[in-house]
């Protein structure tokens, strides 16, 4: 582990408690933080993932990658079967299933995953987070995004080539893989340019969770019907079946840790995002977030102590 583990968790704390007092402070109002969302999603990320690409050609890192991939698919198929089968048995209301799937089944490999492994695993880690985030992408911006938009389109022609294509961020995903494994790097001007702005990812991602949670009401985290199942289905059952399926397969161990932290995320912010869009119970999604977010901090340490106990 790269770090400390309490002083990683410290760090993290405070950049989130920066945002909940900027929030509270009405320093930065909801509009300025959906501006920054975009400025992180649509510069600061994509900057990010080209970054890793850059790292030194291992064969054994672009080995560990690709089971990072296969663990993605593993770990969505095996959650959406349970969320399909669990997840009737507590949300009677037909309207709310569809965003109570993408706030279970989706964390938040993406602002978390990218600001946190790198601390906890180093940069090699992040090269692995972006397989994952390859599947998170593939699968929330189509299949999540649909079905809770209401669609009735089939999985087909949900994850159609066309749809697929014009993402954005499954696009610059790909094309991080693809300059991982050429034989060239570019020049360090350029390499340490974007690597800059890359570094902005863990404090920025961070910041804007903190954001997210210091605008809420804080009595309204349990109030909200169906917030305290859904978040222990997100935050206790998801990752202890993961937990036994990664003891049971016989890859490395390190990828393994960072597959297992990645998918003790909490539910992902971009749930709340869909949620408010397509009017599917708002406050339920900022809620399930916002909580599972707090208990993502307190449990990290033993998650930790898990990898190191199991992984090892």
């Amino acid at each position: 582990m790269k770090g400390s583990v309490y002083s990683i968790l410290v760090e993290l704390l405070i950049f989130t408690a920066c945002g909940i007092f900027l929030s509270r402070k009405s320093i930065i109002s909801s509009d300025a933080s959906k501006v920054l969302s975009d400025f992180l999603l649509k510069l600061v990320l994509p900057f990010s993932l080209i970054a890793s690409s850059q790292q030194r050609f291992k064969g054994s890192a672009l080995y560990a990658s690709l089971v990072s991939l296969l663990l993605g698919f593993i770990y969505y198929l095996l959650s959406f079967l349970l969320c399909f089968l669990i997840l009737p048995l507590f949300i009677k209301d037909r309207e709310s299933l569809p965003i109570s799937f993408d706030l279970v089944l989706f964390a938040n490999v993406g602002f978390l995953g990218f600001s946190v492994i790198p601390l906890l695993f180093g940069n090699t880690a992040t090269l692995y987070t972006i397989f994952h985030n390859f599947v998170f992408q593939l699968l929330f911006f189509t299949i999540g995004m649909e079905k809770a938009e209401g669609s009735e389109k089939s999985v087909r022609e949900i994850l159609s080539p066309q749809k697929l294509l014009t993402n954005k961020i499954i696009m610059i995903s790909a094309a991080s893989m693809i300059l991982y494994c050429l034989p060239f790097r570019f020049p360090a001007m350029i390499t340490d340019s974007i690597s800059a702005i890359g570094s902005m990812m863990t404090p920025l991602s961070l910041i804007i969770v903190g954001l997210q949670i210091g605008s809420m009401d804080p009595s309204s985290l349990i109030k909200e019907k169906g917030v305290i199942p859904l978040t222990l289905i997100r935050m206790l059952l998801l990752p202890a079946l993961f937990f036994i399926v990664l003891i049971l397969l016989p890859f490395d161990v390190a990828v393994k840790r960072v597959a297992f932290i990645l998918y003790c995320m909490p539910s992902a912010s971009l749930s709340a995002v869909i949620a408010e869009k397509y009017n599917r119970r708002p406050a339920l999604a900022c809620s399930v977030v916002a909580l599972s977010t707090l208990i993502f901090f307190a449990l990290l340490p033993l998650d930790l102590v898990a990898c190191d106990r199991f992984f090892s």
